[in-house]
């Protein structure tokens, strides 16, 4: 990394020489050499500057890391784990304000779909709900292998469902990050059609048939029998807090069980859907236009 830009980005002496960086553990060291006179003569004696991951900003992270440079002011939202950038990343599932009394649930399904999907936000009611975070938009991967969050990225990676897994629990260890439950995702998308009702001013009607029958609306969907056949960016076609609603299925755990995955979402029948869900899938099974669906504490 070129040395001016580290000098501007850390403040470190301007007469340092030789400057390295290190990554040890969560930290990150700057090794430098400065200027001393010891009996009239000049020597070069090494220094170091420490910097806690936690602390410093991801640009500086990414800058030490990946050879990159970094801006030169901070932002809240770019920190990892901040509440800022969870907010932005991760905003809350309020799954505990579900109920079996939500006008949305008093709605007869008139489509087998809907009807399939009731019962499933139901069971999901009745066995207890708590709130969590989850990804605001579809996640990339970046050159270290590891799981990043950035608007404009295309996402056609190909990863089996564990690779997925565990990339999920690395993310954000301290957040107890990882691949969210199917249940977990039924109670978003029923959150969603709550939204689109009580923000969008949708009938009930339109509001389940847009999530469970035909998503067109909501997202992007890689189907040849849409209009739409290519993926698109992430941190695209935002609705609320949340972007990339379509374009990728959604990778989760099925309920309970840590071994066996299932795809919600992104439904190849005549018309996609967001409620679409496949068959068991074990853990080297690979999904193409999927993406891991990351969850974490609040």
């Amino acid at each position: 990394m070129n040395r001016t830009i580290i000098k501007q980005c850390l403040n470190l002496p301007k007469e340092a020489k030789n400057i390295r960086t290190e990554v040890v553990g969560r930290n990150i060291e700057i090794y430098y050499e400065v200027e001393a006179w010891k009996n009239e003569k000049c020597t070069l004696v090494e220094e170091s500057y420490n910097i806690m991951k936690k602390q410093v900003p991801n640009s500086i992270q990414k800058a030490t890391e990946r050879n990159e440079c970094p801006g030169a002011e901070t932002n809240l939202e770019e920190i990892k784990g901040t509440k800022e950038w969870l907010d932005k990343y991760f905003p809350i599932v309020k799954a505990s304000s579900l109920s079996l009394s939500d006008k949305f649930l008093q709605y007869k399904p008139n489509t087998k779909r809907q009807k399939i999907f009731k019962e499933r936000v139901i069971y999901a009611i009745n066995s207890g709900l708590e709130d969590f975070r989850a990804q605001s938009m579809d996640p990339a991967i970046g050159e270290d292998g590891n799981i990043y969050y950035k608007a404009g990225i295309m996402t056609d990676f190909i990863l089996s469902a564990k690779s997925w897994q565990e990339k999920a629990k690395m993310f954000l260890p301290e957040k107890e990050s990882r691949l969210g439950f199917t249940k977990e995702r039924i109670v978003f998308l029923a959150l969603l059609i709550k939204y689109l009702m009580e923000e969008r001013g949708y009938s009930t009607r339109k509001s389940w048939k847009m999530v469970c029958d035909n998503s067109k609306d909501l997202g992007n969907f890689y189907n040849p029998k849409c209009t739409h056949v290519a993926l698109e960016p992430t941190g695209s076609r935002q609705i609320g807090q949340w972007y990339d609603l379509g374009n990728n299925g959604k990778i989760t755990q099925k309920d309970g069980e840590f071994d066996i995955f299932i795809c919600v979402g992104a439904g190849y029948d005549d018309y996609p859907n967001l409620t679409n869900i496949t068959n068991d899938f074990l853990p080297n099974c690979i999904f193409n236009h999927a993406t891991g669906w990351v969850v974490c504490s609040i």
